[in-house]
């Protein structure tokens, strides 16, 4: 595999994570909960603390939607039912316990699935591809060549992830990848439905 991909990698940046589902606008608190939260010193810490075990948690859980509807629910079910400082204090601290509790059973995800857009695309070479990676089993995903233009096919596959790389085959089809969370780097695209264009860098978006 070429020796471009960690320099790459490291280049473009590896820890965007989108933020936790809990969060509190305090110019616009929704209830008497989150205006608490708010105006009171400890349990904006508490709040702080609770977004980075969060954020941790996240990328190491399999399926970051689910994630975000518990993170959801926490925040609907168990902090904005409050109605008293002490409750606010032990919903925070039960969250925090059950988030470190995942984050020590559970490791960072090879790579975390979603759609993955061609890095500085615009209009140029590269633009509109895009590879959707979905979970199919442990550390086994399976790809989507997206080709948003003529000369590239569309194609699909599995393969199976090691740490930072994988080898893709499908019929017609073949490369290398280099991935940390949330990029990807595809090289040494060969077969009749594959080609340089494939090639290049890609950025986890919105689907």
């Amino acid at each position: 595999m070429n020796t471009w991909f960690p320099r790459l990698l490291l280049g473009l940046g590896l820890a965007w994570a989108a933020p936790a589902a809990a969060g509190i606008d305090c110019d616009s608190p929704g209830n008497w909960a989150q205006r608490t939260v708010c105006q009171n010193a400890a349990l904006r810490g508490a709040h702080a603390s609770l977004e980075e075990l969060a954020a941790d948690a996240r990328l190491r859980s399999p399926d970051r939607d689910a994630f975000d509807a518990r993170q959801r629910q926490w925040a609907a079910g168990r902090r904005d039912a409050c109605t008293t400082v002490r409750c606010l204090q032990t919903s925070y601290r039960s969250r925090m316990d059950e988030l470190r509790l995942q984050i020590a059973g559970g490791r960072p995800p090879l790579l975390g699935p979603g759609t993955y857009h061609r890095h500085g695309g615009g209009d140029g070479e590269g633009s509109g591809i895009a590879l959707r990676i979905e979970a199919a089993g442990s550390d086994r995903y399976r790809l989507r060549i997206l080709p948003g233009r003529d000369d590239v096919e569309a194609v699909e596959g599995e393969f199976t992830a090691r740490v930072g790389s994988a080898r893709f085959t499908a019929p017609g089809c073949a490369f290398d990848l280099a991935f940390a969370p949330d990029v990807v780097a595809l090289s040494g695209a060969a077969g009749e439905l594959c080609g340089e264009a494939l090639e290049g860098s890609y950025l986890l978006g919105a689907d």
